[in-house]
């Protein structure tokens, strides 16, 4: 049996030997876009870089994560387009945007 596999790819910290930790996502985003492979068929790409919008407004990022819940995906990763990435550390340079899942007994 098969198990189509897929690798969402939405930052790049490392590539040919260069840390791009330090540099602005936005850099790092756009090296990334510029370094993966596209195929014409979506289906048969196993890199793909996910989906991204620059949102200034509440309700398109309310609309964003809206349509990801609804996809059964968790939720959106929310970046400052100058962030640096700090590795294992959240703060203000990314935050998870998600659902608090819980029942009531």
């Amino acid at each position: 049996m098969e198990v189509p596999l897929k690798l969402f790819a939405f930052e790049l910290l490392y590539l040919n030997g260069k840390s791009f930790i330090k540099l602005p996502f936005i850099e790092r985003r756009m090296t990334l876009e510029r370094s993966i492979k596209k195929n014409k068929n979506v289906n048969e790409q196993v890199i793909v870089v996910d989906h991204q919008e620059e949102v200034s407004q509440a309700e398109r990022l309310e609309k964003i994560f809206d349509l990801a819940v609804h996809k059964k995906l968790e939720g959106v990763i929310a970046k400052k387009i100058d962030g640096v990435y700090q590795p294992g550390a959240r703060g203000w340079n990314w935050i998870k945007y998600k659902k608090k899942l819980f029942s009531e007994n």
